[in-house]
């Protein structure tokens, strides 16, 4: 997992800011900050839009007129709201308000920090489906 998916995402970040700022390492040839992703090119499919509140290039999903931009690029309609973040996702299966789950190519129940709190989400929604997933196939072939 990267620095940002722990309980302690937001002090990891500060703690990595503040020891490149201590150390002098910002602003120099060579230096800076380079927090690691947890997953393969997640930084490549959230510079292409894969995030559920920017469009590629993080351009908000709730500005009108970039709306409107990626609108005729894409000759279609856009509704100018953000999607759910995974956290909210999976809280959201927990409380019964979302009923269904798509998942594809991780496992939730490696990957995110509770597992107890994603291993219930998963068994309460009525509807998963996944792929290249064991254990949550397991989880599934058990109910």
């Amino acid at each position: 997992m990267g620095i940002t998916q722990h309980s302690h995402g937001t002090d990891n970040v500060l703690a990595v800011s503040n020891l490149a700022l201590l150390t002098g390492n910002l602003g120099r040839e060579s230096s800076g900050v380079n927090p690691l992703r947890g997953q393969n090119n997640v930084q490549g499919s959230c510079d292409m839009g894969s995030l559920p509140n920017v469009f590629p290039g993080y351009q908000s999903v709730e500005d009108p007129e970039i709306v409107e931009k990626f609108q005729k690029a894409w000759n279609m309609h856009l509704k100018p709201v953000s999607g759910m973040m995974l956290s909210e996702i999976f809280e959201k299966a927990r409380s019964g308000d979302l009923k269904s789950l798509y998942i594809m190519g991780e496992n939730p129940l490696l990957s995110e920090p509770d597992i107890q709190k994603v291993k219930k989400a998963l068994e309460n929604v009525e509807f998963l489906e996944e792929k290249i997933l064991e254990k949550a196939q397991e989880l599934k072939a058990s109910k």
